[in-house]
């Protein structure tokens, strides 16, 4: 299961390897909040163990996230 969401400013972000989504289409999420849970690992990930994609897009070309990240 995945989620993509508009960041707003050209940028899109992309959650993927969710057993259940928390938000619903074209709803506004808030900092902190609840986007889904972690699914169980396929047979192609049980080394790793569980674990969530994640990519960004800007202009819905891939970026570094390190690179927009504050801390």
């Amino acid at each position: 299961t995945t989620i993509r969401m508009d960041l707003g400013h050209g940028f899109e972000m992309v959650c993927g390897q969710l057993s259940a989504v928390r938000v619903k289409e074209g709803q506004l999420v808030n900092k902190g909040e609840l986007l889904g849970y972690v699914a169980e690992p396929s047979k192609y990930y049980v080394v790793e163990g569980p674990n969530v994609y994640f990519q960004l897009l800007k202009d819905g070309n891939p970026v570094n996230p390190l690179e927009y990240i504050k801390e």
